[in-house]
């Protein structure tokens, strides 16, 4: 079994971090995502992405190691949903390298985000789920988080793409202890 350690990100992750949302993009979103939305994703992108919000330090953000390599990582955040209450976050990215997935790494990083969130004074955490991945639909489920099914869209690569919207209230939220079952 891997031993993960955690640790909050800092400038320098940019590349990894990249690295780590492309391929687990691509492994999650074929066949869901046009092949040139997926195309679109590059770990270059990403990084830059990820190191302007190091930077501004507005986000959480803790990435999970094995060692050298990074495996995972979740940032977490005020809502960015159009009209969300002030006490509203969210889980703003979580993303597993896909030899790191379905191992019980999915369920530590979104509990630190959980742990942060209510730190930071939010009351209900909410996320956005691609319309279709129903690994994380099951996922965000299974720790409590409930959507009602319509879709919203969000744009990436000159795309609109439909996401379901999960949210609930932080004190009723849990992280299971054990994986599912599949």
């Amino acid at each position: 079994m891997t031993e993960w350690q955690m640790r909050p990100g800092r400038e320098g992750d940019g590349a990894a971090i990249g690295g780590v949302q492309t391929r687990s993009w691509r492994a999650a979103y074929a066949g869901i995502m046009p092949p040139a939305a997926l195309e679109a994703m590059t770990p270059e992108l990403s990084a830059r992405s990820f190191e302007r919000g190091v930077a501004e330090g507005v986000d959480s953000l803790w990435v999970a190691t094995a060692g050298e390599e990074l495996c995972g990582f979740v940032r977490s955040g005020p809502s960015r949903a159009q009209g969300a209450a002030a006490d509203v976050g969210e889980v703003l990215s979580l993303y597993l390298d896909p030899d790191h997935q379905r191992k019980g790494l999915g369920r530590r990083l979104i509990q630190r985000a959980f742990e942060d969130l209510a730190a930071g004074g939010f009351r209900e955490a909410s996320c956005f789920v691609l319309a279709g991945n129903e690994a994380a639909a099951r996922f965000y489920a299974r720790v409590g988080m409930s959507t009602d099914g319509r879709p919203h869209p969000l744009s990436f690569a000159g795309l609109e793409l439909p996401h379901l919207r999960f949210e609930g209230e932080l004190s009723e939220l849990r992280v299971p202890a054990e994986p599912e079952r599949r």
